[in-house]
């Protein structure tokens, strides 16, 4: 799961702006332990003030699709648009 790949690193969501309390993101990320592979679609309810992902936060599932590294790569390039 994305928890054990983030360790002791964190992911900026917001280019080092302070988010608003009680903010979501979405997140996507593809996860080689599921099976065959998956990308998994998710959400993270709140970050508190903050904009750093870390393994602490709740990543809830929203879903997954199996796929290859390849797929997700092709996915990710052409078909996920956030702006």
């Amino acid at each position: 799961m994305i928890v054990s790949a983030i360790g002791s690193g964190t992911i900026d969501v917001n280019n080092g702006l302070a988010l608003d309390t009680d903010t979501a993101i979405l997140i996507t990320y593809f996860d080689a332990d599921l099976g065959t592979g998956s990308a998994v679609i998710g959400y993270v309810s709140d970050l508190g003030s903050g904009h750093l992902l870390d393994s602490s936060d709740t990543i809830n599932i929203i879903s997954s699709v199996e796929m290859t590294a390849v797929d997700y790569a092709n996915f990710g390039s052409n078909s996920l648009m956030f702006g």
